[in-house]
């Protein structure tokens, strides 16, 4: 007759007596030996010379041979896994929590292992789905379990599926952070008083706000809004005005009609319709956007007048 499966020696360290004689239960069950004094010998032929020894040792005075099968895996048994406390045992249950990084199912199977010699028999579900809101280390799960209190079985779908969805909102934001890449600002206009055209374009990548282009408009006034980026502040405009003969470069700053008003009172310098665009970084037109143009002196005390400007 074909023999299934084989049962190697019991090495202590590498695997538990029970789980031992465990395989040993399936080994005869798999070969159909039911008798006890074939259990028994075959126990004693493949469990290693270290093993037998022990048998020897905790049969005296009577032999491995002259014991029932039941009661020599029952000696051994006491010899390597003493019955441990319930109390104690009970404690690290309840006292287990959640690793950080460590998955639900990990945690769960550590559950089912310390609750082993708890005793809890018809309560163990209970006890258990207890320990795995109370040591489950995460909010959002704790969270739903304490809404719900859904028996053990619910429990561990809900914790499973939660972590499963966690995990799959991680990668697909991975995913995204890396392909994101916008244009800050591009600003296309003419020159306020020479008449040539200044073009200037920086790509980087946004971080305080996402504007864009239209035809033939500028997509953002560097002095409407902050936009941070790697690459430093953004270059202003600059027009060239002539003073007392010679061309000097001024910065043009964009202000609006109160300061305009209040800075000149009741005669301010006078304006007139721009054709440059701007929008502010929630995409709304700036209605109204006109020019002025003041004379420039030139004085050491105090400080110059104000320098070409536009108004909103």
């Amino acid at each position: 007759m074909a023999t299934f499966g084989t049962i190697g020696e019991f090495v202590e360290g590498d695997e538990d007596w029970t789980e031992y004689e465990e395989r040993l239960g399936h080994f005869f069950a798999a070969n159909r030996i039911a008798e006890e004094a074939r259990k028994r010998s075959v126990l004693q032929s493949v469990c290693g010379a270290k093993t037998y020894k022990l048998m020897r040792n905790l049969a005296t005075p009577k032999k491995p041979g002259e014991i029932d099968y039941t009661e020599l895996v029952k000696l051994v048994g006491n010899h390597h896994n003493p019955k441990p406390s319930v109390i104690v045992q009970r404690f690290k249950l309840h006292s287990h929590f959640r690793k950080s990084g460590q998955s639900v199912a990990n945690f769960v199977a550590e559950l089912w292992q310390l609750s082993e010699h708890c005793d809890y028999k018809d309560v163990l579900d209970d006890m258990l789905r207890d320990r795995l809101v109370c040591g489950i280390n995460n909010d959002a799960i704790q969270r739903r379990l304490l809404g719900e209190t859904p028996p053990l079985k619910k429990a561990l779908e809900i914790s499973f599926g939660m972590e499963m969805a966690a995990n799959n909102a991680k990668d697909i934001q991975k995913g995204q952070a890396g392909s994101q890449s916008v244009a800050v600002h591009h600003v296309n206009r003419e020159a306020a008083k020479s008449g040539s055209s200044t073009h200037t374009s920086r790509q980087a990548q946004a971080h305080t706000h996402h504007v864009k282009e239209d035809d033939g408009e500028a997509a953002c006034a560097f002095n409407v809004f902050a936009v941070d980026t790697d690459e430093g502040p953004p270059m202003p405009y600059y027009a060239t005005v002539t003073v007392e003969g010679q061309d000097i470069k001024f910065e043009v700053e964009v202000i609006s009609e109160e300061t305009y008003r209040r800075t000149w009172g009741h005669k301010p310098p006078p304006i007139k319709p721009s054709n440059l665009k701007l929008r502010t970084y929630t995409d709304t037109l700036i209605e109204k956007l006109r020019c002025l143009l003041a004379d420039a002196g030139i004085t050491t005390d105090p400080p110059a007048s104000p320098s070409p400007s536009s108004s909103s």
